[in-house]
């Protein structure tokens, strides 16, 4: 974002597309309607999974949690790259279009992304580092995560994304490969040289795969170790599934991206790693639905207040409706009243 409003001159060098033409691969090559379509639906899906978990985070109980707090700012973070990674993609491929057609879109939203990305990476080893000293040392969790600090570990991650948004290498999405990568010529010339390397990008990718194995192996020992011999093995399983799994997704989508920056994939290779990324952002929403039962419990009750609230705006709009009949009515009947004695008082005798 930098190079675009204060180093132009870098930004056309590395970013101009007047030396080729980018109907050089046709419009016909470039379009994937039903690859497309797949992702748009895809993503909405996980949104409206998403959305109702959400809502369940945020109600009073929960978001007093800091545990909770770092769920809802995940949560956020997950619906804007779902927009991103899913609707906007989706567009893109639908409709062939590579960065030279939208150049200024493309590149904006891909540091936004970039950004976002990165600061989701950070937060979720926050809240695995969080879930894992609430089992092994509830104390040292109370102190490092209270309800005020818990507002600094966010803090951190907002101003790590707003610093790889502003300073590092955009991601620039291709229709040719149908995913992000760093190179905006991608499909016509490749980056033999690595002239578009994000400093940032295989740090923070290999720093959360680290962190995550070992804070998650960590994790496994401990639980396996408190409820041994425990009868409740049944929910143990299902809490040990639900970390698992977030923590699986993310350490192969880490893994993935960074072999892409330096690998050429053929193109179906990336189209599934683009499609994981678009489940990857629902893919806590389905854990919560199906695995916690906590959310689970609270997602009826949560559609039964949204239904009594609108049964009452529609009960209170007819009553106001009826009382706005019955007064029309007698400012009728009044006004009538009042027109009936002037015309009798300059009626002629």
């Amino acid at each position: 974002m930098n190079k675009l409003l204060f180093d132009h001159q870098t930004y056309e060098l590395g970013y101009n597309c007047s030396f080729y033409d980018v109907n050089l691969i046709p419009l016909a090559e470039r379009q994937h309607p039903i690859v497309g379509s797949i992702f748009i639906v895809t993503a909405i899906l996980m949104i409206l999974l998403y959305i109702p978990c959400l809502l369940v985070f945020c109600r009073g109980r929960f978001r007093k949690q800091p545990c909770y707090k770092l769920m809802i700012f995940l949560g956020v973070i997950d619906v804007l790259l779902t927009i991103g990674n899913g609707v906007v993609s989706g567009l893109f491929v639908f409709f062939g279009t590579v960065y030279c057609e939208q150049p200024l879109i493309i590149y904006l939203i891909g540091s936004f992304g970039q950004g976002l990305w990165c600061g989701q990476s950070v937060a979720l080893v926050f809240l695995a580092l969080n879930r894992c000293l609430e089992m092994a040392r509830s104390h040292l969790s109370e102190v490092l995560f209270d309800k005020k600090l818990v507002y600094l570990w966010i803090s951190i991650a907002m101003i790590y994304f707003f610093i790889v948004s502003w300073y590092e290498t955009a991601g620039i999405f291709s229709a040719i490969h149908m995913t992000w990568q760093f190179n905006p010529h991608a499909g016509y010339f490749e980056d033999e040289e690595q002239k578009y390397y994000n400093v940032m990008h295989m740090p923070n990718n290999l720093f959360v795969i680290i962190a995550m194995i070992s804070i998650y192996t960590v994790f496994a020992v401990i639980f396996w170790k408190k409820t041994s011999g425990t009868t409740n093995r049944k929910h143990v399983k299902q809490t040990f599934v639900q970390v698992f799994l977030l923590c699986l997704a993310t350490v192969i989508l880490c893994a993935a991206y960074i072999v892409i920056q330096f690998v050429k994939l053929p193109t179906e290779v990336t189209m599934v790693i683009q499609f994981i990324w678009i489940c990857n952002g629902g893919l806590p929403a389905i854990i919560y639905l199906t695995l916690n039962s906590t959310v689970r419990k609270h997602i009826p009750s949560l559609i039964r207040c949204h239904g009594l609230l609108k049964s009452s705006v529609m009960e209170q709009s007819h009553h106001n409706g009826v009382k706005s009949s019955q007064g029309g009515a007698r400012s009728t009947h009044l006004s009538s009243i009042r027109q009936n004695q002037v015309d009798s008082s300059y009626a002629p005798s």
